[in-house]
């Protein structure tokens, strides 16, 4: 077997380890890893099929990716596309957890009557019914009613009820760092994808929670400004008869910290 011994199998090392961990962590083994990894190969071949405007084969697939061609035969006639679109739900969530007209004092989020719902719905997309999205952020226990109001749990947000919609970010996030990386290294664009990476390795222990906190609230406010910003060119939000929209915008982030010498 041939080692990783070029930079291209160098990094594709570095990014499946935490993939592994992710794996092995759960309880999941070799033979799976490998049926889904087939999937995701011949899901890519088609795409790149599709790009050079050739009809899509078997042969053609097998070409691009080298899966087997009874494999790749019945993934490409069984797999459907898979949703790209973000999660209404999440952005909702999102957004009354970081803007700060929909947070108290002291950082929290505000309790809402349903007007004031409505209102915030309404600065995420007037496509979908602010009481259909109620409806599912109560029967997933993200939202409880109370006398005051519609008040935003965060405990259940951070548990088993979302954790089919944060490993779905975490995809999409993936899948957005990758296509940034790849259009930078090939000069895809005039004006470069954000890729910024800050590291410190040598912090004091005991200042690593107050970094945290620090991170969380920044980064808030970061995002926070640019759905400000972004959202003003966005058609859902602001229509504009006669212009073309589909073009789609992506911004992520995350921190990590080890408090471990």
């Amino acid at each position: 077997m041939r080692g990783a011994d070029t930079t291209l199998d160098k990094s594709l090392l570095l990014m499946l380890r935490p993939i592994a961990r992710f794996w092995i962590r759960r309880g999941e083994k070799l033979q799976r890893f490998i049926d889904l990894l087939k999937v995701a190969l011949v899901e890519a071949a088609v795409e790149e099929i599709q790009k050079r405007g050739e009809k899509v084969s078997v042969s053609r697939i097998y070409a691009v990716c080298g899966v087997h061609r009874k494999d790749a035969a019945k993934i490409h006639n069984d797999t459907v596309a898979p949703q790209t679109q973000p999660d209404i739900i999440t952005r909702v969530v999102g957004f009354w957890a970081q803007n700060e007209s929909y947070r108290t004092a002291d950082g929290k989020p505000r309790v809402l009557q349903y007007e004031q719902f409505e209102e915030l719905v309404s600065n995420i997309s007037r496509s979908v019914g602010p009481r259909a999205i109620l409806f599912e952020l109560q029967r997933t226990g993200a939202v409880q009613l109370g006398r005051a109001g519609y008040k935003l749990v965060y405990t259940n947000l951070r548990h088993t009820e979302f954790f089919d919609r944060s490993m779905n970010l975490v995809a999409r996030n993936v899948d957005s760092m990758m296509q940034a990386a790849d259009e930078n290294m090939n000069n895809s664009h005039s004006i470069p994808n954000v890729f910024v990476r800050t590291e410190f390795d040598n912090v004091f222990l005991d200042d690593v929670p107050k970094i945290r906190q620090w991170l969380e609230r920044e980064g808030k406010k970061f995002h926070s400004r640019a759905r400000e910003f972004v959202g003003q060119f966005d058609a859902d939000i602001c229509p504009a008869e006669g212009r073309t929209a589909g073009a789609k915008v992506a911004i992520s982030s995350f921190s990590t910290t080890s408090d471990t010498a």
